[in-house]
């Protein structure tokens, strides 16, 4: 029986708003999650010990979230965000993210997909490329990652209707 790919997701930066997506995708081409804790003062402490100090919080507790996971999976999720169109950029942290883990953890193995509107890179594209990186069905990947919008469309209406 071949043994399921271990995927890491930390709790942090995008977490909340495309858990429902990553789930549904990976678990659907038949990967196994590994999610690291909710943020606590141990995340904290690991990821300020590894950060610069001019490095802002939420980057101090991602690297926490990463240095938790980075033994613990096969592979850790960390999406590379610049832009999704010309007058909406992102945080230059959620850009330099990924170079940030590549070299404080060099033998973890990262699994990413970029987002540059600008330059033509869409998540679609993103996410069939790290699908062929696990699975070999076209098919089974396009069709978890359409679930998976789906399911993050009728979650984030489901937030948006009950306030």
């Amino acid at each position: 029986m071949k043994k399921k790919i271990r995927i890491g997701i930390p709790r942090g930066f995008l977490y909340y708003r495309n858990y429902i997506l990553w789930k549904t995708f990976f678990e659907g081409i038949g990967c196994t999650l590994i999610l690291s804790p909710m943020t606590n003062k141990d995340i904290i402490e690991e990821g300020k010990n590894i950060s610069v100090d001019e490095a802002c919080l939420p980057s101090k507790v991602y690297l926490g979230h990463i240095k938790y996971l980075s033994n613990k999976c096969d592979y850790i999720l960390i999406p590379r965000i610049c832009n999704y169109g010309k007058s909406n950029r992102v945080c230059m942290k959620f850009n330099g993210i990924y170079d940030v883990v590549h070299n404080l953890f060099p033998d973890t193995k990262i699994l990413d997909y970029n987002i540059d509107y600008l330059k033509f890179r869409y998540e679609v594209f993103g996410f069939i490329k790290m699908g062929l990186k696990i699975s070999k069905n076209i098919f089974k990947i396009i069709y978890y990652y359409i679930l998976g919008k789906i399911k993050e469309k009728k979650h984030n209406l489901s937030l948006v209707r009950s306030q």
